[in-house]
């Protein structure tokens, strides 16, 4: 094949990849390179692009944010430079997720603790009614439940089923976790 046959041809999946509504862009971040450096977990870049004006809440088609995907990644340290820079805290993805609900469902205790710190609600609600407490207690997180129990949440609220992160940790059997609950007056 000659050269520029090659090149057309790598233009036109790349094309047709990227077309809009297909499964390809539901998901591509490296067209938004400060989003996928945080993903990365890339603080050196990270960094690189605050210093050259990165906008640190910009918002990815597919409704994330820089520190969105690093506190999946459990990415501590971008975190915790996003949080610096005054990143959105609050920000909800489409199914209603903050970065501090996916660091607590994870078990990033690193995470959680910045995102804290750093004045996260604690108390919010994703789409299904889970607060970060509860999606720690069906996950088994001890270190995240302890932290959230140490920022003051309210360990007695219920997703929208009427379900507590005490009766999700016993249904699990997370016993370390009954047993910090129930400690702190859940019932």
């Amino acid at each position: 094949m000659e050269p520029p046959v090659k090149k057309y041809l790598l233009a036109l999946l790349v094309a047709v990849a990227l077309w809009p509504g297909t499964a390809a862009t539901q998901t591509v971040l490296y067209q938004y390179p400060f989003i996928q450096a945080a993903a990365d977990g890339d603080l050196a870049t990270v960094n690189s692009m605050i210093r050259r004006g990165a906008k640190i809440n910009q918002v990815h088609p597919d409704k994330t944010t820089a520190l969105l995907e690093a506190a999946k990644a459990g990415h501590q340290d971008v975190v915790r430079v996003l949080l610096q820079q005054k990143a959105w805290t609050e920000f909800k993805d489409s199914s209603g997720a903050t970065p501090l609900s996916y660091a607590a469902e994870r078990g990033h205790a690193g995470v959680v603790y910045e995102l804290i710190e750093g004045r996260a609600d604690a108390e919010t609600y994703d789409g299904q009614g889970l607060t970060p407490l509860i999606k720690a207690a069906r996950n088994g997180r001890v270190e995240v439940i302890r932290l959230l129990i140490g920022a003051g949440v309210d360990v007695n609220r219920t997703d929208y089923a009427g379900i507590s992160a005490l009766e999700w940790a016993q249904r699990n059997r997370w016993n370390s976790i009954v047993n910090d609950l129930e400690t702190v007056g859940a019932q």
